[in-house]
């Protein structure tokens, strides 16, 4: 990172910026977006705890996200930047700022990631025809798949949740280049190609599950904000399908909705 021609350590930018995320922070509950639930402890006794968080601004380096509940708000904390910035002598890339809104409050956000699908198809369609160009045996297919493919979707995965059948559909062509170069019939369980003890590809669904079980054990054990936003979901999620116990032992069929089924696969 570079500041008047000069390289800043990232402890420096940190005692920067600290007086600018000092102010911010002072105003998160007026001018944040503020999270609040209340979790039944005994519904008998009437017990509650009470579950609140406002956050209204993170940065890493000089990358800032403002987060704000209305947009009056947001350019009141956008003026407090500007002053900041001229105090210093800097000014801001107001080209590179994004404005992200979610206009319904009342209706939950699914994005439905038909583009970043595309990509993913567009990734392994682009590594089966190398497949089947180069005069590779299944073992160095799979080794180029784990290490060079896999990465590159998992990226993507970062975004969206796909369903099991789907990822089953993506592995179709790769299962069918296997088993062919492996000299397989076709009628051969996939199981082979997947086991790590036998052939040992890596399966899109298998990759997404893991990620999504580390992401959910690094929230529910992360650093104060995390967990308690980690609290509050579960406290949101539990409510919605009347249940006091954990989410992910409920057997849910809308896939779309169920935020907390690979903590089956945790278990």
């Amino acid at each position: 990172m570079k500041l008047s021609e000069k390289v800043w350590s990232s402890i420096l930018w940190r005692i920067f910026y600290n007086a600018l995320l000092s102010k911010l922070n002072k105003l998160k509950e007026e001018t944040g977006y503020n999270i609040y639930e209340e979790k039944i402890i005994d519904k008998d006794k009437d017990e509650k705890e009470i579950l609140k968080i406002s956050i209204n601004a993170t940065a890493f380096m000089d990358d800032m996200t403002m987060i704000s509940k209305n947009k009056i708000q947001l350019e009141k904390m956008i003026e407090i930047c500007h002053q900041f910035f001229k105090i210093n002598d800097i000014k801001a890339n107001v080209s590179k700022y994004e404005l992200i809104k979610i206009n319904n409050t009342n209706e939950e956000l699914f994005i439905e990631g038909k583009v970043i699908k595309k990509k993913i198809i567009a990734i392994i369609d682009s590594a089966c025809n190398i497949f089947n160009w180069k005069k590779l045996n299944e073992k160095q297919i799979i080794a180029v798949w784990n290490i060079a493919i896999i990465p590159r979707i998992e990226y993507q995965l970062a975004a969206i949740v796909l369903k099991k059948s789907e990822c089953n559909k993506l592995m179709t062509r790769l299962n069918m280049i296997i088993k062919k170069r492996a000299s397989l019939a076709r009628s051969t369980s996939n199981f082979v190609i997947y086991e790590k003890d036998i052939l040992g590809a890596k399966h899109i669904y298998d990759l997404q599950m893991e990620m999504l079980c580390k992401n959910s054990l690094y929230q529910a054990n992360g650093y104060d904000k995390l967990k308690l936003l980690f609290m509050i979901k579960m406290a949101q999620k539990q409510k919605n399908i009347w249940t006091s116990k954990c989410p992910g032992e409920i057997n849910i069929e809308n896939n779309r909705n169920n935020d907390f089924r690979c903590f089956k696969d945790i278990k």
